[in-house]
Order: structure tokens, then C-alpha cells, then sequence
């Protein structure tokens, strides 16, 4: 076999496409069949037609079962087979299939072997962004976004995703788009308990540690009334590996407050006020409000935080604090 083919074969190569392509070159320059058939087979960088062609019937064999895999959502079928190679075309074609059937598994396993999440598809110049919009794909517009996808992207016709995603009538992703915030996004992962997502958002946008909405961080969206998000306590760990301090105060109207504080606030936030603990918050800190972690929980009347804290060493300075915590 050649090493620089002339031509490259399509993504989904058919042996009748070849027959026709030989036949014409043939016609127009007046060949023997099998001579065009040799010169077609040399453009594509085989020594002759009978390899091109078993190249094309295995080619076109593996790559059928690889795009039905994605057209079913087969994560698992498409995984095993991702344990071969398979040409960066071919996956990209996987790709384009995924996106429009809204398979987000399928999808992250083919982005995860290097592919671009802003490619481009002919003819249109739609990328998966664009698929998954147009079709209502919440789930995997999501996702998209985590990876890096760009919202503000448009295809060949000026569409960006928040345009295809409202002419095709699927509003509510269309409103997603039209607000899209990593920040946001953070927010929801913490709010389902989704750890690895939200590492995911912590990675590809660290700028979200440095920001703040109403003055308050991540940690503190965390920490905010009732505290009691699905592993709050592996939240609270993430967003402080990525940066964040344990101890950052908010800004006003938070009363220039620590998470610990904001977490002290309900008594079914104890996993979470322990774990900040572990991380070395200030049990002490005190709000702008001069009060403390201690004295928000006895304040509010909250048994399970005031005894949580008062275990790790927290200063009550409150005469009814003894009876209060026996």
C-alpha cells in the first residue's frame, strides 16, 4: 500500500460508490475497466482494486457498527469498540450521530478520545452544540457546555445554538443557552451531588473560583439554607482543591460571612459543617455581624449544629450555652 494516497475514502465507504467512480474514469479516459479500476486503487493508495476493495468492506463493516452504537445510545457496545483504533473521521462521524440522537454518554466517550467539542460538520457547519439544540437535548447541551462548547458559536447560516434551539420550539434550552454560566452549571452539579461533573466544570473553568453571584461563592451556594445538598461534604472538598479558601467571606448583603457560617444556619447541615471543619475552617470566625458559627446555631435554636461545633472545640460565650448543649 501506498503511504500518500491521492484521494481519501469517504467516512462511510460503499464498494457500488468505487464501481461507479472506475466506471466513469474509464469512460472518460477511454480505459479498460480494469486498468481505471487499477489507476482508482492507486489514488486511494492500494497496490491494486482487490485490496482496495477488502479495505473498503472492512472499513465500511466496523464503521456501520460504530455509528449504529451511537445512533442507539449503546455507550457500553460503543466503548468496547472505542478499544480499537478508528480514524479521527470516523469518530467524528460517530460524533455528529451522537449529538443528534442527544447521547451524552456516547458523546463524552468519543470527546474524551481527543475530539473537539466546536468541530465543525460539513455541510452545514453545525457542531455538536448545534445538534443537540435543534433537538431539544437538555441533558447533553448541559454536558456540552461543561466541556467547552462554545454557545456563541455560529454554523455556516448564522445560527448559534440558542437560535436553532428556539426556531426548532425547544424554549427551555434555548433559555439555558441564552444564560449559560459555568458558575451556574457548578451550581447544579453541587445541587444534584454530582461530584465528578462538578470537578469536570472546576477544571475546564477555574475562573469560577474567583467569582461570586449576590456576593456569594460557590462555597457559600454550598453552605446556603438548608446546607443539605447530596454530598456536600465532596463538593465542599472539590471547591477548595480548586481554590477556593474555606474561609472567604461574601460580600454585602452577606453579611461578610464564612461558608461555616452560612452552614450553621440549619441543623441538617451538620455532614457539611463537618467537612469544612476538616478542611480547616475558622470555627471561630466571626460575621459582620460580630456573631460566630456557635452563636448563629444556639440563636436559631439548632441542637445538632451547636453540638456538632461545640465537640470541635467552639467558644460559646453564652451563659445558657452548657445547659443548652447537654
Amino acid at each position: 500500500m501506498s503511504t500518500s494516497p491521492r484521494k481519501r475514502l469517504p467516512v462511510r465507504p460503499s464498494i457500488e460508490h468505487l464501481k461507479k467512480q472506475a466506471k466513469r474514469l474509464a469512460k472518460e479516459r477511454e480505459l479498460p475497466l480494469a486498468s481505471a479500476q487499477h489507476e482508482l486503487a492507486a489514488d486511494y493508495g492500494h497496490r491494486n482494486w482487490a485490496d482496495l476493495v477488502q479495505e473498503v468492506d472492512i472499513a465500511s463493516g466496523k464503521a456501520q457498527e460504530f455509528f449504529k452504537a451511537a445512533a442507539e445510545d449503546s455507550s457500553d457496545h460503543l466503548g468496547r469498540m472505542l478499544r480499537h483504533p478508528h480514524s479521527e473521521r470516523v469518530r467524528y462521524e460517530a460524533l455528529r450521530i451522537a449529538a443528534e440522537a442527544g447521547s451524552t454518554p456516547c458523546v463524552d466517550q468519543l470527546l474524551y478520545t481527543g475530539l473537539n467539542a466546536n468541530h465543525a460538520f460539513e455541510p452545514f457547519g453545525s457542531a455538536p452544540l448545534h445538534l443537540a439544540a435543534s433537538r431539544g437535548h437538555q441533558r447533553l447541551v448541559e454536558r456540552l457546555l461543561v466541556v467547552g462548547a462554545d454557545p456563541m458559536l455560529k454554523d455556516k447560516s448564522g445560527n448559534d445554538a440558542a437560535s436553532l434551539a428556539r426556531k426548532s420550539g425547544h424554549l427551555e434550552v434555548a433559555e439555558l443557552l441564552k444564560q449559560h454560566s459555568p458558575f451556574a452549571f457548578a451550581a447544579a452539579a453541587m445541587k444534584r451531588g454530582e461530584i465528578a461533573a462538578l470537578k469536570t466544570i472546576l477544571k475546564v473553568h477555574p475562573e469560577i473560583t474567583q467569582q461570586t453571584v449576590k456576593g456569594r461563592s460557590l462555597l457559600h451556594v454550598l453552605a446556603d439554607y438548608p446546607g443539605d445538598m447530596p454530598n456536600a461534604g465532596e463538593s465542599a472538598r472539590a471547591l477548595v482543591a480548586a481554590g477556593i479558601p474555606v474561609d472567604l467571606r461574601c460580600d454585602p448583603p452577606g453579611a461578610n460571612s464564612t461558608p461555616l457560617y452560612w452552614a450553621a444556619s440549619s441543623d441538617t447541615a451538620v455532614p457539611l459543617i463537618e467537612a469544612l471543619l476538616d478542611l480547616g475552617a475558622d470555627i471561630n470566625a466571626r460575621a459582620g455581624n460580630d456573631e460566630t458559627p456557635m452563636s448563629n446555631a444556639l440563636i436559631y435554636n439548632l441542637p445538632n449544629v451547636a453540638k456538632a461545633l461545640f465537640k470541635r472545640g467552639a467558644q460559646t460565650g453564652i451563659v445558657y450555652a452548657a445547659a443548652f448543649l447537654a
